[in-house]
């Protein structure tokens, strides 16, 4: 009895770290294409970028998870990746922004 309970708690823990997971994941998905716009508006500078932002780029656009520390050492990170690959980052359109009109088709 007190094997199955401790199992069952093991299991809730388990798939509640994932959903953690998930819902960070998409938050760095959803953040990703506005850092890069972020960045570019910027004119390249990473330090400019929240923490947040940073992450999201490396992880979305060069696939590496960064060393968790200080924000220093996460800039010198992010800058490393796109020094070795710097097409990633301009191959990438940046996302409207808000304070763009937009255009309405209607159909009649």
């Amino acid at each position: 009895m007190l094997a199955s309970s401790l199992a069952e708690i093991s299991v809730l823990a388990s798939n509640e770290k994932s959903a953690k997971s998930s819902l960070a994941a998409a938050a760095l998905i959803d953040k990703a294409p506005s850092a890069v716009a972020k960045l570019k508006g910027q004119g390249g500078l990473v330090s400019a970028l929240a923490m947040g932002e940073i992450n999201a780029i490396a992880v979305w656009y060069f696939k590496a998870p960064l060393r968790a520390g200080l924000k220093s050492s996460m800039v010198k990170q992010l800058e490393s990746l796109i020094a070795a690959q710097p097409s990633v980052l301009a191959a990438v359109v940046a996302p409207p922004s808000p304070n763009e009109s937009r255009t309405t088709v209607t159909m009649a």
